[in-house]
């Protein structure tokens, strides 16, 4: 029961957390269905006839009252899906041990402060250092992990370890 506005937002906390846990687990499922996919039954080309097959996964039959994803949205989450998939797919063949992934222990600190979801200023403020210096330490971090969005960062942090659920 809620009691205060501490209590509140802890409660908001908790529920955004179970939300973003099960978002992941829809990408990570439909992730698994492209690898499935991998044969001439995915064509990769005709974005129409791709988005058909991997519909049950755009869709949810818990949605409630909330409008159905048009078909620019539809594309646009399979166009994402398939580019995380090839640069999964590119970076696991690729994977080594080079010096130019490994992050300084600042980049570290930041790339933790991302994953938590704080914003670039909060993050400056928090280190002491500039906004320009935080947007320069991930840009240097997302090229390094080449990595090139903050859901993939809070991944990555994730699967390293670095940040739990």
């Amino acid at each position: 029961m809620i009691h205060s506005f501490d209590d509140w937002r802890e409660e908001l906390r908790d529920v955004d957390a179970e939300l973003i846990s099960l978002l992941q687990r829809r990408l990570e499922l439909a992730i698994e269905f492209l690898r499935l996919l991998r044969t001439d039954e995915l064509s990769l080309g005709d974005v129409d006839q791709d988005t058909l097959r991997l519909g049950i996964l755009l869709s949810s039959e818990r949605e409630g009252d909330f409008p159905p994803l048009d078909e620019a949205a539809v594309k646009k989450i399979f166009r994402r899906i398939v580019i995380e998939t090839r640069r999964q797919a590119h970076s696991s063949i690729a994977s080594g041990d080079d010096d130019d992934t490994k992050l300084s222990a600042r980049e570290r600190e930041v790339l933790i402060l991302i994953a938590e979801d704080h914003s670039l200023k909060d993050i400056a403020l928090k280190l002491k250092i500039s906004v320009k210096t935080v947007e320069s330490h991930k840009a240097t971090i997302m090229k390094k992990l080449n990595i090139y969005s903050s859901v993939g960062l809070t991944r990555y942090a994730i699967k390293e370890g670095l940040i739990s659920i």
